[in-house]
């Protein structure tokens, strides 16, 4: 988001900094879902399950990304420091 629009909608950092970190969430959404795509257009019989499996790497990856966000988030308002 560019600081533009920001100040035409009167966002917050806050509110700025979570538009961006969805903005940036999506695209490993869909990146997980391209790659089980591959993978159940690649493999033919019961290994085709492994197309499913991939989402279960958004169970790592996700909150990991959360953590990221979070702690940057911290780090720019200074809610980090004791």
């Amino acid at each position: 988001m560019d600081d533009r629009s920001a100040v035409l909608l009167s966002l917050s950092f806050e509110e700025r900094f979570t538009t961006v970190s969805e903005t940036q969430a999506w695209p490993i959404l869909a990146t997980v879902g391209l790659i089980s795509a591959g993978i159940a257009g690649l493999i033919n019989g019961p290994l085709v399950a492994f197309a499913g499996m991939a989402y279960g790497a958004l169970s790592i990856i996700m909150p990991a990304f959360a953590v990221l966000k979070r702690r940057q988030f911290e780090r720019a308002t200074n809610h980090g420091q004791s």
